[in-house]
């Protein structure tokens, strides 16, 4: 039961997204995370995915350490 500390937004979406789209930064617009997101887009983008195992390493640590969405409310 969400409570009115929790999100609308899932934590298992969010890791599912980070998996399978998180070099595109994908999970954290989902996240309501919008600059770090487009840093991350911007970043594969200039550089042609040459970054793709350090943006690999960050979305691993993404997924296992945030637990908030962008306003702070906790992932439900």
């Amino acid at each position: 039961m969400l409570t009115m500390n929790d999100s609308d937004r899932f934590r298992w979406l969010f890791v599912l997204l980070a998996i399978f789209f998180g070099q595109l930064g994908i999970h954290n617009f989902y996240a309501g995370h919008n600059f770090r997101a487009i840093c991350q887009l911007i970043l594969t983008l200039i550089s042609f995915g040459y970054f793709a195992w350090i943006m690999v390493l960050l979305n691993i640590l993404e997924a296992i350490f945030v637990t908030t969405d962008g306003d702070g409310k906790k992932l439900a």
